[in-house]
């Protein structure tokens, strides 16, 4: 059976307290149900101005969500469901977790179609942030990576491929930053990271996928070294 414990805050509290992971006392802090197939299975942990956020699931028995988006405080009593995303048994797979100025961005999917949502504690809302790829079709935000005042992620919005977005937390905000190879054919950008003023990633596509950065605009994202001239150079661990 999986439970959430305590285990699952260690870290943060060290952070938190400053205090060594040793000095914490494993305990249980939610139990669900009492068969092997009850656990809850946290995934995906976002910690959010001390409170941690993460996907689970209560089951998929009647009166139970599937796998949503829940959050905790370390208590038994301060761990519940967020919001049931997609009504009833079946699961919206909240994924892709971050935390960006106090609010928490992930994908969920509702049917067959997964978006960009953005929960915001002090407002208690959960909605889509923006439908990327309006209509029952998925956009499929993927390898969202916080850095700065946004945060990069790919996505398709059905005209172009699986290309390099960015968000600030707003639907106005939320904008694909420059369609790398033009067309439907995306470049599949991921391993995000920041570095000066410059977030650099793993992009250009299946045939020719090599480290570029970009400065969050179409004009300052371009390809930084072509490390393979003849192929893949496979760069990661940014």
């Amino acid at each position: 059976m999986r439970h959430l414990t305590a285990f699952c805050f260690t870290s943060l509290l060290c952070l938190l307290h400053g205090a060594p992971a040793a000095s914490f006392r494993l305990e249980m802090i939610y139990d669900h149900g009492s068969t092997i197939n009850d656990g809850i299975s946290p995934d995906n942990l976002c910690d959010v101005n001390g409170t941690l956020y993460f996907s689970a699931s209560d089951g998929t028995s009647a009166g139970d969500h599937g796998d949503e988006l829940w959050r905790s405080n370390g208590t038994s009593v301060g761990t519940y469901l967020v919001k049931d995303i997609s009504p009833g048994t079946s699961s919206s797979s909240p994924n892709d977790l971050v935390a960006l100025n106090g609010k928490l961005i992930f994908s969920a999917v509702v049917g067959t179609d997964r978006e960009l949502y953005l929960h915001d504690p002090t407002l208690g809302t959960t909605s889509v942030l923006l439908d990327i790829r309006p209509g029952a079709s998925a956009g499929n935000p993927a390898n969202m990576t916080t850095i700065g005042n946004a945060v990069y992620f790919r996505a398709t919005d059905g005209t172009y491929g699986q290309e390099l977005w960015k968000t600030d937390g707003t639907a106005a905000g939320t904008l694909m930053v420059k369609d790398v190879i033009p067309g439907a054919t995306g470049s599949d950008p991921t391993h995000f990271y920041g570095y000066g003023s410059y977030v650099y990633f793993l992009g250009g596509g299946s045939s020719n996928s090599e480290m570029w950065r970009t400065d969050g605009t179409t004009a300052g994202t371009a390809l930084f070294k072509d490390i393979n001239p003849t192929g893949n150079s496979g760069a990661s661990y940014f």
